[in-house]
């Protein structure tokens, strides 16, 4: 349809009154059509109730390193859920992972602590996880320049090869046991 206009939505004031709190989210909630985006925020848990545990199974066989940041005040979901992820999805991968939890950040760790934030991924691509020796001078280090709002890092995967006692392997050079 050449020459087609989009309806135009009627202009909605700016929220001036309120906590700063509460300003701050209208503002957020206004940009871009926030409000108008509630249709697709339905859609998705609709989408996730759906397809969760798919979800979870694919991002425990993913080959990609992966860094479960999880806000403490966090209240739609609570840090169990973060701990839960952790221990069945991503503790033993055979992929590196780390976990972190962020004291002072809630539901979007992003938002509230983008410093913090930022950081841990820094950490993650730059320095990289430390290895289960180097672990011990790496939480030392964090600990030194530890501020109330400094992320806290709950530890890496378990790499293990897996073994099974009696398993019989085949090569061109014969069966071992």
């Amino acid at each position: 349809m050449l020459g087609a206009v989009a309806p135009e939505r009627p202009a909605r004031p700016r929220v001036t009154e309120g906590t700063p709190q509460q300003v701050a989210n209208a503002d957020i909630q206004a940009f871009n059509d926030g409000i108008g985006a509630r249709f697709y925020v339905g859609k998705y848990l609709l989408e996730r109730a759906a397809n969760e545990y798919r979800w979870l199974d694919n991002l425990r066989e993913s080959p990609v390193p992966t860094a479960l940041i999880w806000g403490l005040q966090d209240t739609p979901n609570p840090p169990r859920i973060g701990n839960h992820i952790w221990y069945n999805y991503l503790d033993k991968r055979p992929v590196e992972s780390s976990y972190w939890l962020l004291p002072t950040a809630g539901h979007y760790p992003q938002r509230d602590e983008p410093e913090e934030m930022a950081g841990i991924v820094r950490t993650c691509l730059e320095v990289g996880i430390p290895t289960p020796e180097g672990e011990d001078a790496f939480m030392r280090t964090l600990a030194r320049n530890r501020t109330a709002t400094s992320p806290v890092y709950m530890g890496r995967s378990i790499i293990e090869n897996v073994y099974f006692p009696g398993a019989v392997a085949y090569s061109p050079d014969g069966y071992s046991f």
